[in-house]
């Protein structure tokens, strides 16, 4: 939230807080709320990082199927929030989840009007994730004149200040309101490189209502909601896989299955090394490298190089299509 310039700080509350903003972009929750307690113990209380901080909590509270310690962190941030995007948006996701779906929309669109005028004086924290979220409920109530306003004020938000965060936005509104695949799959793929997985949930979920097989983006949207841990998203993406006639993904351990090399390119990714680097310490060409890297994506269902590392050393790494018995 502090924008795409700033550095890393070393220690204090911004430290702490850029451990909450990581966190949840690469959907470690856990260290999300941890860090989120560190920052109540330090002072001053009421900063904007600290309103940044409860909204996310209260974010990840409701989607782990927790309504009640969602709405306590969203009251300690309060509505005079210095963020009514951010406030918004997590406004609307309790309320959404707890299954009040006009309630939500009713706060959403309170929350843009506010959102819109900080946005006239350059406060465009969060407005990203307000406008995504309110264009999937809108979509979700068919109301589908509502999805194309919201699309054109997401340009124009994109036109007026730029920025990849507004960009992603545009993309995704860009698929849901004109179903336009290549612009929802170009979302995924932009966010799945800058390893957002929170928003790539979302990205996802876009693809597969305007894929022509839907399949494939669910399971990933489900998968993702499974490494989050959150209970409340994967009960809503099996219902979206019901409506779609798609069953979840089923897994097998891919330990025993993959080759020797397969195995010794993982371990190597493990440790952080360049395609080019793996290629020299394995004897092979670096295309060669891209090649085990292609197929073992598509043998696990990873959908990038930190995803494959990440399941193989968590003991998840699965081949596709199987349960953990190996039933098909």
């Amino acid at each position: 939230m502090l924008g795409d310039d700033y550095g890393t700080p070393d220690a204090g509350p911004l430290a702490i807080y850029h451990r909450v903003i990581t966190g949840y972009h690469r959907g470690e929750w856990a260290d999300v709320l941890s860090a989120a307690r560190a920052l109540e113990l330090s002072w001053p209380p009421h900063t904007p990082i600290h309103h940044l901080s409860r909204l996310l909590v209260a974010e990840i509270r409701g989607c782990e199927g927790d309504p009640g310690l969602a709405t306590q962190w969203l009251a300690i941030s309060g509505p005079t929030c210095p963020f009514p995007a951010m406030w918004g948006w997590a406004e609307m996701g309790l309320l959404s989840r707890s299954g009040r779906p006009l309630e939500a929309l009713a706060a959403g669109w309170r929350a843009y009007e506010l959102a819109a005028d900080a946005a006239e004086r350059g406060n465009v924290v969060g407005l990203h994730w307000l406008l995504v979220r309110l264009a999937l409920l809108e979509c979700e109530a068919g109301n589908e004149d509502k999805v194309l306003e919201l699309r054109a004020l997401t340009r124009k938000w994109y036109e007026r200040f730029g920025g990849r965060r507004l960009q992603m936005a545009d993309l995704m509104l860009g698929g849901l309101a004109e179903r336009d695949f290549a612009s929802a799959h170009a979302a995924v793929e932009a966010l799945r490189a800058h390893d957002n997985q929170s928003e790539l949930l979302r990205a996802c979920l876009i693809a597969s209502a305007v894929a022509e097989e839907p399949r494939p983006w669910l399971h990933e949207a489900y998968d993702i909601a499974k490494r989050l841990g959150g209970d409340q998203l994967r009960m809503t993406i099996k219902a979206r896989m019901r409506e779609c006639g798609v069953t979840p993904p089923r897994h097998r351990a891919a330990s025993q299955e993959l080759s020797d090399i397969e195995q010794r390119v993982i371990a190597l990714i493990q440790r952080g090394l360049t395609n080019r680097q793996i290629a020299v310490s394995v004897r092979v060409s670096e295309k060669t490298v891209e090649s085990y890297l292609t197929r073992l994506f598509a043998k696990t269902g990873c959908r990038s190089r930190l995803d494959l590392a990440t399941a193989s050393l968590e003991g998840r790494l699965a081949l596709a299509g199987y349960d953990r018995s190996g039933t098909a």
